[in-house]
């Protein structure tokens, strides 16, 4: 490694740990206490976060968050640190199938759920039962509507990206409603509110009170320029949470506007995770160089490769691509579609997803190497007898450190860290996984040759590449959005738009190093195995 590399790599490394230690112990004055568990009335294990003002013995009042389907409670943290710096116990937890927590998803039983974490309050001794708040995410918000309609220790709830139905009557309201949310209509928020407050839906203000809070029949709508994935990282629904529950649950008019935890917070996951990534491929690279092997008994056949023009063979791709692998992709995600036997639903959406392009760019593949005469069965084989244990090992130990990487930072308030319910399918998962993952490398490989040694060849081939592979996915969900008449499954392209740009930067940096398809799909597979499991209810 030169010089230069060198000092990137320090700095880099050092940079990212800075950000971690931040993320960490940001906000100051607040107490953490992570990944408790504790059990429902009907046996299910739950985990939870408490988050609460530092050396406070007074009563205070206590607010519980529910997330929203296919996400866990690390995505509230944001406005659990928040809440909890302004004076407030706030408990998120994983529902059950989620996160870390057990069981599986049964909705008419989540309520259960969010009743353990109560009775966990009331052990602490130092929270006001009879002054409650309650805030739900989506899912979390559907479960919120239907136990605070009945339990008069809830004081207040906060709808985030959610939406009740009559005759659901929870005290003192604020319904948080994003501009651009894909899944809650806002003619039926209005029609909540209408069926609730007996005002017509025409006459419905944002940002007016309605009701009385000292009456507990207070409802409020906030519009704010999000979506439904990003909704509990906006600002806006941050401040307004905190503006509303120490209004309803403390009496206090004039909270505080000022947001800077909450904006270094966000800074320093994002500055840690751009670091760790830059240092994870510098170090990647390193070890690479310095441990990978090849088997002695490996046939070289990239002579019959290297024959082929590259540069006439790129133009021909880049032509054909879009009329020949992009219309297969659509029918080729039948391939992934076998996943759907197994539990862990967002995973196999995943696999869906990636497999149809994978799947058509091996066909195409086929048809590229038959013209050359190269036989396609010759051509794979070589690439498995180009690894070795050596090689394989490294890749998995690379795959777990790339997971590590984003685990410390961006999963900090993402949360990718799978229960143990879920550990035991992730390696048939992984199968899936890597068999897209090599699929996908070979191609653009084959197509591409040795990466362009110069940065800004690198990052024009990683923005082609990046695009072959997002838009037969777009297409795809697009579909099914017309399918199935909703646009839920369209907030899907937000996390793996930059799932996709990853995988692809390290392919081309690792192929680039030592040439072994196998290694880099390894790394890239097992991140992503771990990454998806996590983030999906059983």
């Amino acid at each position: 490694m030169n010089r230069k590399k060198m000092i990137t790599l320090i700095i880099t490394w050092s940079i990212f740990v800075g950000c971690v230690v931040c993320i960490n112990f940001l906000p100051i004055g607040v107490a953490k206490s992570l990944n408790n568990h504790t059990i429902t009335g009907d046996g299910i294990k739950i985990y939870y976060d408490l988050f609460a003002p530092k050396g406070d013995s007074s009563l205070k009042n206590g607010i519980i968050l529910g997330h929203g389907v296919m996400v866990n409670k690390q995505f509230m943290r944001s406005i659990a640190l928040d809440l909890a710096q302004n004076g407030f116990v706030v408990a998120a937890f994983d529902f059950r199938g989620h996160g870390r927590s057990g069981g599986t998803l049964l909705r008419e039983n989540i309520t259960l759920d969010i009743l353990a974490i109560k009775n966990i309050f009331a052990l602490r001794g130092d929270i006001n039962m009879s002054n409650l708040g309650y805030l739900g995410y989506s899912m979390g918000g559907g479960a919120g509507y239907q136990l605070l309609s009945s339990d008069p220790d809830f004081r207040a709830m906060v709808s985030l990206a959610s939406s009740g139905s009559s005759p659901q009557d929870p005290p003192n309201l604020l319904i948080l409603q994003g501009k651009i949310d894909e899944v809650v209509e806002y003619d039926h928020v209005l029609q909540y509110i209408s069926n609730r407050t007996g005002i017509a839906t025409e006459n419905i203000e944002p940002g007016i009170t309605y009701g009385s809070i000292s009456d507990g029949n207070a409802t409020k709508l906030i519009l704010s320029n999000t979506d439904h994935l990003l909704a509990p990282y906006s600002r806006n629904n941050i401040l307004e949470t905190r503006k509303w529950f120490l209004q309803t649950l403390e009496n206090e008019n004039n909270s505080p506007t000022e947001m800077t935890s909450h904006t270094l917070l966000i800074l320093f996951v994002v500055i840690g995770t751009c670091s760790g990534i830059v240092a994870f491929i510098f170090s990647a690279e390193f070890i690479i160089k310095k441990l990978s092997t090849q088997k002695s008994d490996y046939e070289d056949i990239s002579a019959l490769v290297e024959k082929i023009d590259r540069n006439e063979l790129r133009k021909k791709v880049l032509r054909r691509y879009w009329y020949t692998v992009l219309p297969l992709s659509i029918p080729c995600v039948i391939v992934g579609a076998l996943s759907l036997v197994l539990p862990i639903f967002y995973t196999s959406l995943i696999i869906i997803l990636l497999s149809g392009s994978a799947a058509a760019s091996t066909f195409y593949l086929w048809y590229l190497l038959k013209k050359e005469g190269i036989r396609f069965e010759r051509f794979l084989k070589n690439e498995f007898r180009r690894t070795s244990i050596v090689n394989i090992a490294i890749g998995i130990g690379l795959g777990l450190a790339l997971y590590a990487v984003l685990g410390l930072t961006i999963g900090y308030i993402f949360g990718i860290v799978p229960g143990i319910s879920k550990w035991g399918w992730a390696a048939l998962y992984w199968i899936f996984m890597f068999l897209i993952m090599f699929t996908n490398t070979l191609f653009f490989r084959t197509v591409y040759g040795t990466p362009n040694t110069t940065f800004s060849g690198k990052f024009k081939e990683l923005g082609l590449v990046t695009a072959m592979n997002f838009v037969p996915i777009t297409i795809i969900i697009l579909i099914s959005v017309g399918i199935f008449r909703s646009w839920f499954n369209i907030q899907f392209l937000i996390p793996i738009f930059p799932q996709i740009i990853l995988i692809n930067a390290v392919a081309i940096k690792i192929y680039s190093v030592n040439k072994d398809v196998v290694l880099s799909s390894l790394v890239n597979s097992v991140m992503l195995t771990i990454f998806t499991i996590a983030l999906s209810f059983l």
